[in-house]
């Protein structure tokens, strides 16, 4: 039987509205033992200058306890139990995701960040091509128990922050570039401070003890804005699965948009959690906060039990994908913008949409992954149930088709 004109068209009405009341859909959700099927262990010594991090292999990690799931919470923790080497440095984690994203809505709902003296944790996409970062966004990190959060950009030459942007967070500079040299202030990169003085529980011990919370990202062909909201006000449409930031505090955390950096910077990005250990920027800021702690390195050898809040908690991290995406292609910034210096605008744009959005449920798991993962993980539980509920919709429609006819 032929679909009736009015039918398709009522369907077709009931997709857009769809798209503009819930304007992304769940593409991926790690959860639980998810984790051990789309994210790597690292291995090996963390390589930044001055780090006493030994990352962990899954195996290792399993073995000694240093990663387990309990009540549906995935966890990572550095090492409390050994007396290390100096040299060796002590047993931590490193995740690597095996997915690479060029965009997204990115929702992660944290119960536990990694607190201490001599601890560097954080969450953060990368795209490095050799030994050459093209662009780095931290979207959370601290030091030595900090309760101020910071997010901390670092690119290529030619990518500069808009002056004056619109932030609950505090600029620190403009200069975005590895290459060139720290700001007369000291900062290196586009850096954001969250004082805890401006908003609390953002970072360190006060973060835990509220229960944590939730950091919302959005990368898309405009800039970056960064949310976060504590475990007291997280969103509706956050919770119930619909998230739509147009519906969030007009002003985020953190706001980048790409009006002086293109936003071909920020493709191919991996995503990495970590919890680094001492690091020339917890060693320079330990004579304010640890005043006691004295030589890193050797706290952290010798200090085993110094660690046991050194852990992430994470409830999950949730991947959605723009349904009204359009597909990049020319940078387009605003001319209003009075940008610190040209921009760099020779890069390629990337046109397509990136492969990974959105994650299709009938595929197996990426190539590689760990047979070591614990027995009975369920990958794609996240996936199911976008398309569960993709399907429940589609039913819908048809139902209504049906009755319309």
């Amino acid at each position: 039987m032929p679909i009736a004109p009015a039918a398709l068209g009522l369907a077709l009405l009931l997709q857009a509205a769809r798209s503009t009341a819930f304007p992304y859909s769940l593409a991926q959700d790690f959860s639980g033992s998810s984790f051990y099927d789309y994210f790597t262990f690292a291995n090996g010594h963390d390589v930044s200058a001055n780090s006493s991090a030994l990352y962990v292999n899954q195996t290792y990690a399993l073995g000694h306890n240093l990663t387990w799931v309990q009540s549906g919470v995935f966890y990572t923790s550095v090492d409390t139990s050994s007396v290390t080497p100096e040299s060796a440095g002590r047993p931590s984690i490193r995740l690597e995701s095996r997915l690479l994203y060029d965009e997204g809505l990115f929702i992660m709902d944290l119960t536990h960040i990694p607190d201490g003296c001599g601890t560097w944790p954080s969450i953060w996409f990368k795209n490095q091509v050799g030994s050459q970062i093209v662009g780095e966004l931290d979207i959370i990190e601290g030091i030595n128990g900090t309760p101020d959060g910071h997010s901390i950009i670092h690119t290529a030459d030619g990518c500069y922050g808009v002056p004056n942007r619109t932030q609950i967070a505090t600029p620190l500079y403009w200069d975005c570039p590895v290459n060139d040299p720290p700001s007369p202030e000291g900062y290196d990169g586009c850096g954001s401070l969250v004082p805890a003085s401006v908003m609390p529980g953002t970072f360190g011990s006060v973060f835990n003890q509220n229960g944590g919370g939730v950091y919302a990202t959005k990368l898309d062909n405009s800039g970056i804005d960064i949310w976060f909201f504590p475990r007291s006000s997280i969103p509706q449409d956050i919770v119930s699965g619909n998230p739509n930031p147009s519906q969030w505090p007009a002003v985020p955390l953190v706001s980048f948009p790409f009006d002086c950096c293109t936003p071909d910077y920020f493709r191919n990005l991996k995503l990495i959690i970590d919890t680094n250990l001492c690091g020339n920027w917890a060693i320079s800021d330990a004579a304010t906060r640890c005043p006691t702690m004295g030589l890193c390195s050797t706290y952290v050898a010798s200090n085993p039990t110094a660690f046991s809040n050194a852990y992430w908690g994470i409830n999950s991290i949730k991947v959605y994908a723009d349904q009204n995406r359009t597909a990049l292609t020319s940078f387009s910034p605003n001319p209003s913008v009075v940008c610190p210096r040209p921009p760099n605008t020779n890069m390629t744009v990337v046109s397509t949409p990136p492969a990974v959005l959105p994650f299709n449920a009938s595929q197996s798991p990426p190539a590689g992954t760990s047979p070591s993962a614990p027995a009975g993980s369920s990958h794609s539980a996240g996936a199911s149930r976008a398309v569960s509920v993709a399907a429940s919709m589609t039913l819908v429609c048809a139902l209504l088709v049906l009755v319309a006819i």
